[in-house]
């Protein structure tokens, strides 16, 4: 894991590419690339998938979080010699009060 993409960056992207929301189609939901999570991200409240896709990209967003937090913990030394994969103190991102 010699190259991982920090959360910040996914989010960054999709926010930058957020200007371009247009109608969410099923296919996106696959993921083909960063403009198809961009559209989820940013899916206009009056789509008919609106619902699903937020769902989809606040899962996606604790899922990223979650997966750089435990390879973070998970290798302490090695993260202490490198900059650190998440540069956040904040709790994160789970619901349901975890």
């Amino acid at each position: 894991m010699k190259h991982l993409i920090s959360v910040s960056t996914v989010s960054g992207l999709a926010l930058c590419l957020a200007g371009t929301a247009g109608a969410v189609t099923e296919d996106q939901f696959g993921l083909r690339n960063t403009g198809d999570l961009a559209a989820l991200c940013s899916a206009p409240s009056t789509d008919r998938l609106y619902t699903a896709a937020i769902n989809f990209c606040q899962g996606f967003g604790a899922g990223a979080y979650g997966v750089l937090a435990e390879v973070q913990r998970a290798e302490p030394k090695r993260s202490a010699r490198r900059k650190a994969l998440l540069a956040t103190k904040l709790s994160p991102p789970f619901l349901g009060g975890r």
